[in-house]
């Protein structure tokens, strides 16, 4: 989350070196929620801005996911203006300490404890104003609260896993259920029923997330992907011959599905190449057999009319030695 604070507000130069911190491997954890406070936005811990431009940090910090481990501490802080801004804190920052004093379950490692700062000393280019975050239109909330539903989805999916587990290798059945013939409980119907009742719900909760990940993406792709099919409707989908959008309801990013026959498909890219399209990323399904009817089936007839080259000059398989070439395939 506080890496997207740093992409939305941060500066030219604040971005490069965090972003380099975050493709070396450094983790971030936070310390954004005080306790005893009046409500989760009463922020307490104070950044005191000193003569030469540099901050100094005081406060006590609690629920710090992820600080434990951190290489990086974002610290969420009020200013004298009383403004929110984030504090970049090295872990190891002197008058900083992290209290392993949280006791959870369900989120393996989540590692939440109290963080202390005393007179932690942060230089003006590691403060970010959060505050300006929340001014205008922004998904800063909703991939919040999109992030913590798919922790609790995940945990859930976890804690089902796991419950199956214990039912094939441990429990024994109901007495009335072995009397009818059940020799475990994994086999008992009624468990069963319950079971699958609860993957449903849990493969329903992943399914919203999904959807509703992809309706607040940024990304101009998605949303047009989205609109071609409406957000999940199943009518329209071919939107042009042979080109399926409904590859989009199953699947996030931007991309449609090439479907017909080898021909149809050579004639669809070819189409493609007229409006001066020269590369194209391509995936099937299953993949191993669709990158051999691709290689076997579509690429000679590209081929033949000059709009594909082997890149070390080979020569492929004509398609007429190639059985059912001109079948129909999803692409």
């Amino acid at each position: 989350m506080y890496v997207n604070v740093l992409r939305r507000q941060g500066t030219d130069e604040q971005q490069e070196f965090f972003f380099g911190e975050v493709l070396a491997g450094k983790r971030f954890g936070n310390a954004q929620s005080e306790a005893g406070t009046q409500h989760v936005q009463d922020i307490r811990t104070r950044l005191a801005r000193l003569p030469d431009g540099s901050y100094v940090l005081d406060g006590v910090q609690r629920y710090s996911t992820g600080a434990l481990f951190a290489h990086w501490i974002p610290v969420l802080a009020r200013t004298e203006d009383d403004t929110l801004h984030v504090a970049y804190v090295p872990r190891e920052a002197p008058g900083l300490t992290v209290v392993d004093d949280w006791d959870g379950t369900g989120q393996r490692t989540t590692v939440s404890g109290t963080v202390r700062l005393e007179s932690v000393l942060v230089p003006a280019d590691r403060v970010v104003p959060h505050h300006l975050t929340f001014q205008g239109p922004q998904l800063h909330g909703v991939v919040a609260q999109l992030l913590h539903a798919a922790i609790d989805a995940g945990i859930a999916s976890g804690a089902l896993g796991e419950a199956v587990e214990f039912v094939r290798t441990k429990s024994r059945p109901w007495f009335e259920s072995a009397a009818e013939g059940h020799a475990t409980a994994a086999e008992d119907p009624l468990l069963s029923q319950r079971f699958g009742e609860l993957a449903i719900r849990e493969r329903a909760a992943e399914a919203l997330l999904r959807e509703g990940g992809l309706a607040r993406s940024e990304s101009q792709g998605q949303q047009r992907m989205l609109a071609l099919h409406g957000g999940g409707r199943r009518d329209g989908l071919e939107i042009h011959p042979n080109l399926w959008a409904g590859i989009g309801l199953v699947r996030g990013g931007a991309g449609t599905a090439l479907v017909g026959s080898h021909t149809e498909v050579a004639e669809r890219i070819k189409e493609y190449a007229a409006l001066g399209i020269e590369e194209f990323i391509f995936s099937g399904y299953p993949h191993l057999e669709e990158a051999y009817w691709w290689g076997e089936g579509v690429l000679p007839k590209l081929q033949a009319q000059d709009l594909w080259r082997h890149p070390y000059g080979q020569q492929v398989a004509p398609a007429a030695q190639v059985p059912f070439a001109d079948a129909g395939r999803v692409r």
